[in-house]
This record gives structure tokens, sequence and C-alpha cells, in this order.
């Protein structure tokens, strides 16, 4: 009948050898019941190959994210020292970010750049036969206080921005000279330029300087260090509406400076914060490398895990003992008599004393609960000016509070500092 012929499957009646005439003749004779039940099976076949492709699809898949995110539902970080930390985010997390993936997963999207093997983890030990301690400077977070302590009550010689103001300025070669009391390599590390020229006179292969400063963290572990000539990096943390605020100040008055915009003191605090000439997240980006466009979820992470892991952590508010710790981390002056004699921390001191020259008399601080006070007025926690600056910086907001908490972890985990 027609439904018969309907029934029957061509392919298999084209498929028969020589040998199969009996077995064709069996499938004539039982008549639709048999085509039937073939075709029964033929569905019931397709649909385990299904099945069973699924399953092979998922448990390739969960290979995949064992190798790469968790091992044994243990987070893959490295082991040690500050590993107990989540990367996650706090609060501000949700402002930018909406996945409901699994946090231990997304984190590992968050990868470090080859380069980076210039740049020791904190997890292994500091070797000063190796490792050339890196400042990494950013802008308006007591770097100059930093910067004399380190020139003035430790001697260190430095690789930085005054690298150019050699007497007689040797073009081809490396060389220290003195500058107000602060000996100087002939190199500047604070543009591109400088950075290109210490990497063809090998700068970090020559170990001439004790410390190299240089905001420029990624041109630096991809042109200055190596894995044979690394860095170890140390920074100090500011909030990010003291940060705004002193950039406010400065350029009103550095003449000095490239940027230097006398408008802005014709601006309110509020009004410089909508404006264009305020930095947007300059922490995060200089972290991640990234100067324009928009900051995703991913960029925080990476800007977390190089902090957790790279940096050794100092904070403004606590300047002074941030200062001991890395005095004590890299061993500056523990066998000088100076050190013996209380001489270095009354140099310390001084300095301190000072203040951020960058501030240039405005010296501001954001402290818990109190208003920052600046010449148009308070800037108080929820006031137009003071949410106009987070909104600019709201990824730096959550950054600094991460590196308050791993300044905790390292206090306790490195200088047994309880509490």
């Amino acid at each position: 009948t027609k439904k018969e012929d309907d029934n029957f499957d061509d392919e298999s009646t084209m498929n028969l050898e020589a040998g199969d005439f009996e077995k064709q003749a069996l499938m004539y004779s039982s008549g639709g019941n048999y085509f039937r039940r073939q075709q029964q099976m033929k569905r019931q076949k397709k649909v385990l190959q299904f099945v069973t492709g699924c399953l092979l699809f998922v448990g390739v898949m969960g290979m995949i994210r064992r190798r790469h995110g968790t091992h044994n539902g243990k987070h893959s970080d490295p082991p040690g020292m500050l590993s107990t930390l989540p990367l996650l985010p706090t609060s501000y997390t949700r402002v930018f970010s909406s996945r409901k993936s699994n946090p231990r997963h997304i984190v590992h999207q968050a990868v470090f750049p080859q380069y980076f093997q210039g740049l020791s983890n904190l997890t292994t030990v500091y070797n000063p036969n190796k490792e050339t301690p890196y400042f990494w400077d950013v802008h308006f977070s007591g770097e100059s206080i930093a910067e004399a302590v380190f020139g003035h009550c430790h001697g260190l010689i430095q690789a930085c921005e005054f690298g150019l103001r050699q007497p007689e300025f040797t073009e081809d070669k490396l060389a220290t000279f003195e500058l107000d009391g602060i000996k100087y390599v002939n190199v500047d590390t604070t543009t591109l330029p400088g950075i290109i020229r210490a990497n063809k006179l090998q700068l970090s292969q020559s170990h001439i300087a004790d410390i190299v400063i240089s905001p420029h963290m990624h041109e630096m572990a991809a042109r200055i260090f190596s894995s044979d000539h690394p860095a170890r990096m140390f920074a100090l943390f500011r909030h990010p509406v003291d940060r705004a605020i002193g950039m406010y100040y400065y350029l009103q008055k550095a003449t000095w400076d490239s940027m230097y915009n006398p408008s802005l003191a014709q601006m309110t605090m509020e009004e410089y914060a909508k404006s264009q000439f305020i930095e947007n997240n300059w922490v995060t980006r200089f972290l991640v490398h990234k100067p324009s466009g928009k900051l995703t979820h991913s960029d925080m992470l990476l800007a977390k895990k190089i902090i957790k892991f790279k940096c050794l952590v100092g904070i403004y508010d606590d300047i002074e003992a941030s200062l001991v710790r890395f005095e004590r981390y890299f061993g500056w002056g523990v066998h000088d008599r100076a050190h013996k004699h209380g001489e270095i921390p009354k140099c310390r001191k001084r300095f301190l004393d000072l203040g951020d020259r960058n501030t240039l008399g405005h010296p501001v601080s954001v402290k818990e609960g109190r208003a920052t006070e600046t010449n148009d007025g308070l800037v108080k926690v929820g006031s137009k000016a003071w949410d106009a600056i987070v909104r600019q910086n709201i990824f730096d907001m959550e950054l600094y509070e991460f590196a308050k908490q791993i300044y905790k972890i390292q206090g306790e985990q490195i200088f047994g500092v309880a509490g």
C-alpha cells in the first residue's frame, strides 16, 4: 500500500548487500508492523544520541571550569599569604555588574599579562640581590613625602622624574648625581621616551638604582623589569575624594605643570567635579592599562588581583606606619648606625610634619564621619559636590576600600600587626 511504501526506509534498501535477500523478503512479508517498529527504534536511537551528546558537552565544560576556575572546590589563587581574601567586591559592584555567575568563576577572567612576570608576587620571599623596589606613584597620595623620606632619610638612589636634571647630562650612559641632597639616576621613568631610554641602558640589570619610581606600571613591567630582573612593587593609596580635592588645588597654582589651569580657581568644587577637568577612576585605569573607554567588572577584578598579589600596600591616612612598613620590608637602614640611634624616625617625622608639597598649602584629608574643608565650604559626605566626585570615581572608591582590607591583612601576615 501507499502507507507501507511511505514507511519504507529507502536508505536501508539501498545499503542491502548480495547476501541480504532473505532479510529483504522478511521485511516485505512482515507488512507495516515491521516498518513501524523500525521507525520507532530509529527515533529512540536519535533521542539517545542527543542525550549522550548533551551529557558529554556538560562534562567537557565542567572539566574546563575546574581547570581554570577551581580545584577540588577550592579557589585556585596562588597559595599562601593573602589567599584568604576574596577578590569579589563590596557594594559598588552592583553598580557596574549584574552578572549572576559563580563569583569564583568570574574572578579567573582577571588574568595577568605575560609581562607581569617582571613584577614579583608577594607570595614569594623578597630577594634584595635580585629584585628592585618599585614605588608605583599614585599622584596626590603622599608620594612627595615618601620620596623625600626615601632620599633624605634612607639615602636611596632614585630613578624617577628628576633624572634629566643631571649636570652635564650623559645621554648614552647610566650615571648617578646629587640634587638637593638626594641621589638620582640620570633617567626619567615617568615618560614613555624616558622608559624606552632606561630600557636601552638596562636600568634593572645594572642595579644602579636602589628604588625605581613611576606611575606607568605596565610600561615598566613590559620594558624595564623581567623575570630575571624583577621588581617588588609597593604604593600608597588615598581616598579618591581626597585625591580629587588635592588635584583641584594643585592645578590652580602649579604653573610648572603642563596641566596647569588657573580657571579652576573660579570654579566651585561641585562645578569642578562635573567638569571635563576632573580625573575619572585614575587608579583603576592605570592599574589595568585602560586610559579611556568604559570600565567593566573584569577591569575591577584585575585591578584587585594586582593589588592583592603584586603590591605591598600603604595607606595615606596611616602614612607614618606605612613608611615604617616599607622600611622594614625592604631592610632600609636596618644596619645603619643612624637607624640605631633613632635618626631615621626623626628624619621621617620631619618630612611628615612638612607635609605633601603637592597640596600647595591645602592639606586635605577625608576621615570617616568628617567633612573635608575647601575654599568654597565643606565637602560633606552625601553633599552634591561629594556625590559628583564619587560618580567620577566609582571604581576607585571600591578599589580603595579593597586596598584598606589588603593593608590590614598584610599587617597581620607580614608585619605581625594584630587587629
